[in-house]
This record gives structure tokens, C-alpha cells and sequence, in this order.
């Protein structure tokens, strides 16, 4: 399609200057906007190298303008200069420890940290700013939401199924993770799309590794 025309655009940001990203996701590409609607420039293009992709889904902006785009159908997320130069990706590793399957979101923390929705592996990967991974999140919600008990009240025999399940601990963790977003407070809000709710998380800022003596 011809720049400036969309085809399945699945995530969208706006950079400090008011300028707008998005994932024109059946396009495989990134394409940049003025707030008024003006295109400025476009990169990607479907491919498995550097700074192509395959069905891109979500997509933020740092402080320092980087912009990391969900590179869904490559298992990675890349990171791009305002104007789309290549600059790094992670995530795209063999070993199934770090290994990105389906990431669906990302977001980035006040401090460079990187937060992506794992959709496959039903997880929220975190990373530094330079892709080296630093943990992840599994879920940890401690009760089904309205909408989830609504469902299961609905069904008689989900119901009896239900009641007759004595560790319901599995039903805090993520299935299908999609959205994420960190506020100003550095809070970070994911989608967990299937359970039907909403999980937040706290960062830790003053976390320190522990200190041993060799």
C-alpha cells in the first residue's frame, strides 16, 4: 500500500514532540505521523533481518525517544532512532529461559527498563535498555475477576468444576497476556486478556542485589 495508507494497525504512540507511531501491522511496517495526520516517514517491510518484520503488534516510545516495536511474527521486539535506523533486538534467542514467543506489547519504565507481553510463553518479560533480560512476571493476582466469576457462575458444570478445585493459585497467573502500559508513577498495567482483568505491579526502585562475601 502506498505510505500514509494503513492495513490492520494495531498499536499506536505519541513521541514528546506530539508526533504519532503506528503499527501498520498486515503492512509490516512502522509508520510516523505529525498529531495533525501528516505523514513524515514509514521503515519495516516483511522480512526476518534487521529492522524488517512479520505482523508488528505493539509499540512505545523511551525518554530518550528510542522506539521499540512488538515484532509479533519474528518471536523479538526491535528497537529503532525516531527516524527507523535499526539499533538492537532481543528476545529472538534460541534458549527457551529468554526466548520471546508471540510478544505482543511493550512498554518502557522512567528508568530505560523494557516490559513485554509474552503472549506464548504467558509472561511479561523485563529487560534493561541494552536486551539483556532482568526477570519476569508470571501473574500473581489473588482472585478471578467479576467478569471471570460472571462466566463460571453462568456454566453448571464449570461451576461444580470450580468448587471442587483446592488450589486455585494457577487462576493468579497470565493467560494470553496482550496490553501493557507503564504510568508516570512507574506502575505497570497489563492486560490479561483471557482471565478478563487487569494486573498492576509496583516497580521496586530501591531494590539492591544481595551482597556476598568470596
Amino acid at each position: 500500500m502506498d505510505e500514509g495508507q494503513l492495513n490492520g494497525p494495531s498499536g499506536i504512540v505519541f513521541d514528546a514532540e506530539g508526533n504519532l507511531y503506528v503499527v501498520d501491522s498486515l503492512n509490516d511496517r512502522v509508520q510516523k505521523f505529525t498529531d495533525s495526520g501528516q505523514y513524515l516517514t514509514g521503515w519495516g517491510g516483511p522480512g526476518e533481518d534487521d529492522g524488517q518484520l512479520q505482523r508488528p503488534r505493539g509499540i512505545t516510545v523511551d525518554g530518550k525517544d528510542g522506539v521499540y516495536v512488538a515484532d509479533w511474527g519474528n518471536n523479538r521486539v526491535q528497537k529503532f532512532s525516531p527516524d527507523g535506523a535499526f539499533l538492537l533486538s532481543f528476545g529472538g534467542s534460541g534458549d527457551e529461559g529468554v526466548a520471546l514467543n508471540h510478544p505482543a506489547g511493550v512498554a518502557v519504565d522512567s528508568e530505560g527498563d523494557v516490559y513485554v507481553t509474552d503472549w506464548g510463553n504467558k509472561l511479561v518479560r523485563i529487560y534493561d535498555s541494552g536486551g539483556e533480560v532482568l526477570t519476569a512476571l508470571a501473574g500473581d493476582a489473588q482472585e478471578l475477576s467479576k467478569w471471570g466469576k460472571a462466566v463460571i457462575e453462568a456454566n453448571p458444570d464449570g461451576m461444580k468444576a470450580y468448587r471442587r478445585v483446592k488450589d486455585l493459585s494457577p487462576l493468579g497467573k497470565f493467560e494470553r497476556p496482550v496490553g501493557i502500559v507503564v504510568d508516570d508513577q512507574d506502575r505497570i498495567i497489563i492486560t490479561d486478556s483471557t482471565r478478563g482483568r487487569l494486573q498492576v505491579y509496583a516497580k521496586e526502585k530501591d531494590f539492591l542485589d544481595a551482597q556476598f562475601n568470596l
